[in-house]
Order: structure tokens, then sequence, then C-alpha cells
């Protein structure tokens, strides 16, 4: 009975030493992450540089209200700063920027919808796409439709995507809401004003939009949804940008036009799919 009890007694020490060595740890590891904190407010922009990382790595568990505001209050100061920092702290805090939004996680969420940025935004998934779809319309011009062309096709693509998340792909209503927003931006980008200024370079913006919705119809059709085939097809053979290469005069056979060839690879690539109306 005394050994059985012995053994009792040392099992017992046994977890109570592995308790306070885990409270320890916890309360060193705290310790380090009040520094961290505090160290976001050092005028050295590598070490805010090293503390942010040290944040933003942090398991969930230990990702508390306090530090994700930190973040949030970090990536604040990154974007009211930015214009007046040299190279690497700005890219330092476009990093941290695509890190925090990475993590996914909902107390970052109203900041990247205040700032109206889609590539973070896709990282949340199906709300995420459903925020970029509500503020479709504060993205006017060509420049800053690109980006939103580019992660609205992500959102829809089956394959690996450069901007979502892992394993995500949009479906039912936001696939749909997807689709449409990408036939509101070609039809708002089809006919450009020749009267407004820099007509040269918004044009070029607006054929790569085009290009590039082209591409993200093509995820459609490969689902199934055929119904954008048509679309592309007049893209190829209809698109009306163009470029005359430079000593050439603007004729006809001079011409370049580049969504049309586009959409025309999108469709022989559909083709060879055996994707077809």
């Amino acid at each position: 009975m005394k050994t059985y009890l012995g053994h009792i007694n040392a099992v017992f020490t046994f977890l109570l030493l592995i308790s306070c060595a885990a409270n320890e740890v916890s309360a060193q590891s705290q310790e380090q992450i009040d520094k961290w904190i505090k160290q976001l407010e050092s005028s050295d922009w590598r070490k805010r540089e090293e503390a942010s990382n040290m944040l933003s790595g942090l398991k969930p568990e230990l990702r508390t209200d306090t530090v994700m505001n930190a973040l949030i209050a970090e990536i604040e100061r990154c974007g009211k700063n930015m214009k007046g920092m040299e190279e690497g702290e700005a890219e330092t805090c476009r990093a941290l920027f695509y890190s925090v939004a990475a993590l996914q996680d909902d107390r970052a969420f109203p900041y990247y919808v205040r700032v109206g940025s889609p590539v973070a935004l896709v990282k949340y998934g199906d709300k995420g796409i459903k925020a970029i779809l509500e503020q479709l319309d504060s993205w006017k011009s060509c420049a800053e439709k690109i980006m939103v062309v580019d992660v609205l096709g992500d959102a829809i693509n089956q394959g690996a995507g450069r901007y979502k998340k892992k394993g995500y792909i949009a479906q039912g209503p936001v696939k749909e809401g997807v689709k449409k927003a990408l036939i509101k931006i070609l039809r708002e980008s089809k006919n450009p004003d020749k009267n407004t200024e820099w007509f040269v370079y918004r044009a070029n913006d607006c054929a790569v939009v085009r290009k590039r919705a082209a591409k993200a119809l093509s995820y459609l059709a490969e689902s199934g949804d055929t119904d954008v085939l048509p679309i592309i097809e007049s893209m190829a053979k209809d698109d009306p940008y163009y470029w005359v290469p430079e000593g050439k005069p603007d004729e006809e056979s001079n011409r370049k036009y580049d969504v049309r060839e586009e959409a025309q690879k999108v469709l022989d690539g559909l083709k060879a799919k055996k994707i077809e109306k």
C-alpha cells in the first residue's frame, strides 16, 4: 500500500511540475508578446518589422484582441505614411498587410473592407468576395479594375490560385455574383472616351482588364457554365482595342488587336479541352 501511495505521490508531483512549467512558459510568452507590442512603437522600422513578424506568426490561441489590434494599428500607420518611406520600410509594410490578411482573422476583416483591398479580401473566402462585389462600383478606372478582375478570376479558378486561400472556389450565388461582375466590367470598359486625358494609357489599362476578364470567364466555362462562351467569342471577333506599331499609319492592316488575340487563345484552350457551346 505504501508503495502504491508512493507511486501516486510521484505521479502527482510530476504533473504538478509540468503544470508549473507550462504556466511559467505561458507567462514568459506573454511577457515576450508584450515586449513585441511595445516594440511596434519604435522609430526604427527594422525593429517594428521584427515585432510585427513575430506577432503575426503567433499561434491562433495567442493572437488575442490586444495582439490583433496592435497589428491592425501598425498596418494603418503604414498606410498613412507609405509615401514618405524608404523602399525597405515600404516593402515591409506591404508584406505585413498581406501576411495579416492571410491569417483570415475576423478582427482584421473590417479594416480590409474599409480600405477596399481585393487581394486581402479574397483571403476570407465567400465573405470577402461578397465584400468585393458590394464595393465593385468604387473601382472606377480600368487601372483600378485590373486587380479586381484578377482576384475574381482567382476565386472561380478550380486550379491553384495566386491570391485566394488554399482550396477555396466560389460556388452558388457567390459564383453567379462573380460572373455578373465580370460581365459588368467588360461592358463598362468596352468604349473608351478618346477625348479623355491620357487616352492611350487608359485604353491600355482597359485592354489589360478585358484580356484578363476573358481568362476569368474561361474558368466559368471549365466549371460547366458554357453561357459565357458567346461573350468570349464576341471579344475574339469584335473587341475594339488596338494599337499601331510606331512609324506605321493607322490603317486596318497595321492594327494589332491584343484582346482579340487573347480571347481567341482562350477559346482554343477551351476547345482543346472539348469545352464548346
